[in-house]
């Protein structure tokens, strides 16, 4: 059945040659009632206006863990909750915590005022603390009775960081974390990279690819999942004493919305920068990170000004991009910089204004680069998510910590010309002088920066210009030996809503596309398009397999569904070779229709039939396609066992001995489709000839290689 006319309005402007539709695994309670109220609705929301969405009505903190030695008796550390609130006459405020059911903080504030609560004052032990990859109930929930901004501190003695907390409305079902490698220190213990995850509702599952080896033992690309109750964790760490270890570029996907932070105990910026120097200017790093769903493609940044007398850093900040997709190009000041593949990262030192571009969706962040100062030792590193030049906003509330300690305190605004001269700081026009231009442009925009000092307490930038042509904003601060900055407002607006999940290497012989709902609401699918690169390969006239039922076409709140690939039945005999080229699913949802289509490159592989041309069937999968394998083999101290998964499939890996009897569980759990490299240390296995066998119920398969040990 083709999409209704009435559903494809939205998209008249887009003339795809293939107009399909897609009908996927829902579930179905409410799905009836789901699609009506989308259907007329139409006219309502066909001039949506934007609204900032980090500010909301309920927030989830996660405090992790904050320097991983134990000085208790030196510490004087607290977690903050900082709240500021808008324009509404009155707000209630609840702060609570279901680790303390009984003990909540309730306030009435009124009218564009600020309040800071030092949570430790009551729950003293608050943060998560060595609760590495277990469920966790030390999470602080804060509901409002009308949107605030909502922001926490992580402190320590000389080590602290803060974030912007995003609301429930602003989070996903799908993401990736930023972080930094293990940080090991010669003065004072070695510091793990770690990250968290935390649930709005009872029954959340989330499942977990670490990006690196983890502190109890997970494997580095194998999946896990864990399932959270409302105000529930789980923090994940690397081996602290493992150089080089580094969680970014995990991936986290949930079946509803979750709260992510990105973090690390305590490191320097760059890794090493300190090495034999004799200096410790560490710290804490944490943010909590945006769902993929609203990353972006354009960014203005600069390094940060590290000391009271507004000298540029000499050493300049680290910059850090994470990319979303595969073959994701990157340009600095317009020149190409680098081309990353999905989940992969680059570094670069960065001295001053620049503008990043890139061609896929990216995650930004920078870290103040540590000190070599020897006189008043002000600044520490930090870590803060750059907010994308593509969610520009016209209105912030923000929040300057009132802790003496940090003494020097600025925000940075990014912004386009068009809104330079029109810009006011609580209330006071800045002046457009202030700013100073940047010469490379984004999609004939040019843009300019501003550094502003700023005083404790709430703050609004404003101005009357459209938020698409407004401006962005990142704030920090520095006091003696410590430093904490973080994303001070985000309009957080869905760029897009559906993820592809990527594609395996080997030849998925029944060419399987999987969808996740990365937003906190549901996802209506509209089209879907194959494009292939040679345009001669049009004529196969390949496309979805499967058709869109009307009532059905949607995924829900963190849901993944998987469609197929097909070829014309005319052409499929004369398809001999895999084409390549791009899938593009065009999706809208209640609220927004302006979406970005979710876009991957893809190969379609013929299936080869019994008379040697090629069917749009689907094969079965055999052992020999997950191509299991190892080496090192003989293995002294380690092996690295490969194999990769044709589509999302449970996988169970164990090591067994002559007997048939298991000597090491490796790795279980639902495994996305892609390739595969756990490693697989020798620890207490003896010498000896073992088997490592991977077995998939899903999948119907069961193999096995031969693996021997060594001295």
């Amino acid at each position: 059945m083709q999409i209704t006319t009435r559903m494809k309005t939205y998209r008249e402007e887009k003339r795809h040659s293939i107009v399909i539709a897609m009908a996927l695994t829902f579930v179905f309670a409410a799905s009836i009632v789901a699609l009506f109220g989308v259907n007329t609705a139409f006219a309502q929301c066909s001039a949506m206006v934007d609204t900032v969405k980090s500010t909301g009505t309920q927030f989830l903190l996660c405090f992790e863990q904050n320097d991983a030695r134990d000085r208790s008796s030196i510490d004087n550390g607290f977690c903050e909750i900082e709240i500021a609130t808008l324009d509404a006459p009155t707000d209630t405020i609840t702060i609570t915590s279901r680790r303390y059911p009984s003990l909540k903080q309730v306030f009435i504030l009124g009218p564009r005022v600020s309040k800071t609560w030092r949570i430790t004052d009551t729950w003293p032990d608050l943060w998560i603390n060595h609760a590495d990859d277990t469920l966790d109930d030390r999470v602080v929930k804060v509901t409002a009775s009308s949107p605030i901004a909502c922001y926490g501190l992580n402190h320590k003695q000389n080590t602290s960081d803060g974030f912007l907390a995003l609301p429930d409305r602003s989070c996903g079902s799908e993401y990736r974390i930023i972080s930094y490698g293990n940080s090991i220190d010669a003065f004072g213990g070695d510091m793990p990279s770690e990250f968290a995850v935390a649930a709005f509702s009872d029954n959340t599952v989330v499942t977990i690819t670490p990006s690196a080896p983890t502190s109890t033992g997970r494997a580095a690309g194998a999946p896990f999942s864990v399932t959270l109750a409302a105000g529930q964790s789980i923090q994940v760490q690397t081996q602290a004493s493992v150089a080089g270890q580094d969680l970014t570029g995990s991936i986290v996907s949930s079946t509803l919305p979750v709260a992510v932070f990105g973090a690390h105990a305590r490191t320097e910026t760059p890794s090493g920068f300190l090495s034999g120097v004799g200096v410790l200017s560490r710290n804490t790093l944490t943010e909590q990170l945006p769902p993929v769903g609203v990353w972006g493609r354009n960014f203005v940044l600069s390094a940060f000004q590290i000391d009271a007398t507004g000298n540029m850093n000499p050493e300049g900040d680290l910059m850090r991009i994470v990319a979303l997709n595969d073959n994701t190009a990157v340009t600095i000041n317009g020149r190409p910089w680098t081309t990353l593949m999905a989940n992969r990262y680059a570094d670069s030192l960065i001295h001053g204004p620049i503008v990043v571009t890139a061609t896929g969706p990216v995650l930004v962040g920078e870290y103040a680069h540590s000190s070599l100062r020897q006189t008043d030792e002000v600044g520490d590193p930090f870590l803060v998510v750059i907010p994308p030049i593509d969610q520009s906003y016209n209105d912030y509330t923000f929040f300057a910590s009132d802790d003496p300690a940090f003494n020097f305190q600025k925000v940075i605004i990014a912004t386009n010309t068009a809104a330079q001269s029109n810009i006011q700081f609580d209330g006071t026009p800045l002046a457009s002088s202030i700013f100073a231009p940047l010469s490379t442009m984004i999609g004939g925009s040019s843009f300019a920066l501003t550094e502003l000092p700023i005083t404790a307490g709430s703050h609004r930038l404003s101005t009357t210009t459209p938020a698409a042509q407004a401006f962005t904003i990142v704030a920090y601060g520095l006091g003696w030996v410590d430093g904490y900055g973080y994303t001070a407002g985000a309009l957080m607006r869905p760029l897009r809503a559906v993820f592809i999940q990527q594609q395996p290497l080997i030849a998925p012989r029944h060419n399987p596309i999987q969808l996740h709902n990365v937003l906190a609401e549901q996802v209506y699918l509209d089209e879907a398009d194959f494009i292939p690169d040679d345009p001669a390969d049009t004529r196969f006239g390949i496309h979805i397999a499967e058709k869109l039922d009307p009532i059905n076409g949607f995924l829900d709140i963190g849901q993944t569904s998987t469609l197929h690939l097909a070829c014309d039945p005319a052409w499929a005999l004369q398809l001999a070779k895999p084409v390549s080229g791009r899938i593009k699913i065009y999706s809208h949802t209640y609220n927004w229709h302006d979406l970005d289509p979710a876009e991957q490159s893809w190969t379609f592989y013929p299936i080869t039939s019994p008379n040697g041309g090629a069917s749009a069937g689907v094969a079965r999968i055999s052992a020999a396609e997950i191509g299991l394998h190892n080496a090192p083999n003989p293995f002294g101290l380690a092996t690295t066992i490969s194999f990769s998964m044709p589509e999302t499939a449970d996988v169970s890996l164990t090591l067994v001995d002559e007997l048939g009897r298991v000597v090491r569980n490796i790795a279980s759990g639902e495994f996305p489709a892609g390739p595969y490299n756990i490693r697989l240390d020798r620890h207490d296995i003896p010498s000896g000839f073992y088997m490592c066998e991977l077995k998939s119920q899903r999948l119907g398969i069961e193999t096995k290689i031969p693996i021997i040990a060594t001295e």
